[in-house]
C-alpha cells in the first residue's frame, strides 16, 4: 500500500470520526430541545384546564372553538405553566410560530387541545405536536 493510500484512509477516518459525533450530538440536542418544549406546553395545558380565564372564553358547546391569536395571547398572559426556560413566550412554538388552542365545554367540564404545526409549519403532518397526544386537531 502506498503512503498516499494510507494518508487518504487516515484522513477519511479522521473526517468520519469527527462528523459522526457532531451529527449524532446535534440530533440528540435537537430531540432534547423538542422534549423540553413538549414538557413546557404540557404544563401550560394543565394550567389552562384549571384557569378561570378559560371558562370566560367559552360557553357550553360541544363544538370546538379555535381561539384567535388575540384570545390566545390574553389567555396565556393569565396562565403560567412550569418553568419553560427559553420557551417563556408560550404563545410561540419551538420554531417561533404561533401555537393553536381550541376549547369546548360539553356539560360541566372544559376540554382543551393545544397544537403546533411542527417543524414543517404545515398542519396535519406527522411532525405536528398535539396535546393531548393523539387527539385530532379541530378544523
Amino acid at each position: 500500500m502506498s503512503s498516499n493510500s494510507i494518508a487518504n484512509i487516515l484522513i477519511a477516518i479522521l473526517i468520519f470520526g469527527f462528523c459522526c459525533p457532531v451529527y449524532f450530538g446535534y440530533n440528540t440536542w435537537q430531540e432534547s430541545e423538542e422534549a423540553a418544549y413538549e414538557s413546557c406546553i404540557g404544563s401550560v395545558f394543565s394550567e389552562i384546564h384549571k384557569s378561570e380565564a378559560t371558562k370566560d372564553l367559552i360557553i357550553e358547546n360541544k363544538d370546538w372553538k379555535i381561539l384567535s391569536e388575540k384570545e390566545i395571547n390574553s389567555l396565556m398572559a393569565k396562565v403560567h405553566g412550569g418553568d419553560c426556560g427559553k420557551y417563556n413566550n408560550q404563545t410561540l412554538d419551538i420554531w417561533k410560530r404561533k401555537i393553536n388552542i381550541a376549547l369546548r365545554k360539553p356539560a360541566d367540564r372544559v376540554e382543551v387541545i393545544i397544537w403546533s404545526n411542527g417543524r414543517d409549519g404545515i398542519s396535519g403532518t406527522k411532525d405536528d405536536l398535539v396535546i393531548p397526544y393523539g387527539e385530532k386537531v379541530p378544523q
